[in-house]
């Protein structure tokens, strides 16, 4: 892919998201409402751009993921999260945040899954 191509790739990515996810949020069993925001997809596209290519599966993989573990942190950050949660979807790991509030963001996808 040219550094065009890959420019392009992630502002459709990106619109992609703001189209379709971004506002809204979803009920997961383990760890209840998660909300989709412009972090999200900063931080998955800029990690990794090609993850964003499961964006029109990312809702319904959040809902049904399951819990593996949470990691508080140990002094307070910037940006006001306090705890990150992993969570195994069908597809991928994912990064889920928890702000000083209570709220829960999705925050990124981890990694593709191992098989």
């Amino acid at each position: 892919m040219t550094k065009e191509e890959k420019k392009e790739f992630r502002k459709f990515a990106k619109e992609y998201y703001q189209d379709y996810l971004q506002d809204t949020d979803v009920y997961n069993k383990n760890l209840g409402k998660i909300m989709f925001t412009a972090k999200g997809a900063k931080e998955t596209i800029s990690k990794n751009p090609n993850m964003s290519k499961d964006f029109p599966l990312l809702r319904n993989d959040v809902k049904n993921a399951k819990y593996i573990s949470a990691n508080e942190l140990y002094k307070q950050r910037k940006d006001k999260y306090k705890k990150f949660y992993t969570f195994e979807g069908e597809n991928k790991i994912y990064i889920i945040a928890e702000d000083e509030n209570g709220y829960k963001f999705y925050l990124s996808k981890d990694r593709a899954k191992e098989n």
